[in-house]
């Protein structure tokens, strides 16, 4: 019986707008479909949204024959997910010898409008013990918010 041995990767992107951030993922994906690229190395890279891998390929192709850039995707958060997975071997035994049977990617690409604007992201943390918190929770939670550097102003309530 199979196992289901899938390592999972995040991975967010961030730059100004014009920075580059969708033709890198462009570039990754796209370079990954070449049938040199397949031939030569021993995993393959599958977009798990086929949608995205032909826009990816479709940017690729314009880059490399003809230095066009992909269109900006202005206030638009994308999110591509690509499974990458090794090629079976002549031998039928590559679930011996591999930790894992694929990576499945997780590829953020945030907007660089996020960035090119004013931006204050305000966090709220609360915490609640049915009998309190002990001398010692509290100064480690202190230690870590000083550290953390939150509002100094907060703090503990009784």
């Amino acid at each position: 019986m199979a196992k289901n041995r899938k390592i999972e990767q995040q991975i967010a992107v961030f730059g100004e707008s014009g920075s580059g951030k969708t033709v890198l993922v462009s570039s990754f994906y796209g370079a990954t479909q070449q049938q040199a690229y397949k031939a030569e190395h021993p995993y393959e890279v599958v977009a798990d949204k086929q949608s995205q891998g032909r826009s990816l390929y479709q940017a690729y192709l314009g880059m490399r024959g003809s230095a066009t850039v992909p269109l900006t995707t202005r206030f638009d958060s994308e999110t591509y997910a690509f499974t990458v997975r090794a090629k079976d071997s002549p031998q039928g035994d590559d679930d011996k010898r591999r930790p894992f049977d694929a990576v499945q990617i997780a590829w953020h690409d945030y907007p660089g409008e996020w960035f090119a604007q004013d931006l204050e992201i305000t966090i709220d943390i609360q915490a609640s013990k049915s009998d309190g918190f002990d001398e010692g929770e509290v100064r480690t939670i202190s230690e870590n918010a000083r550290v953390l550097k939150f509002d100094p102003s907060s703090g503990f309530e009784s």
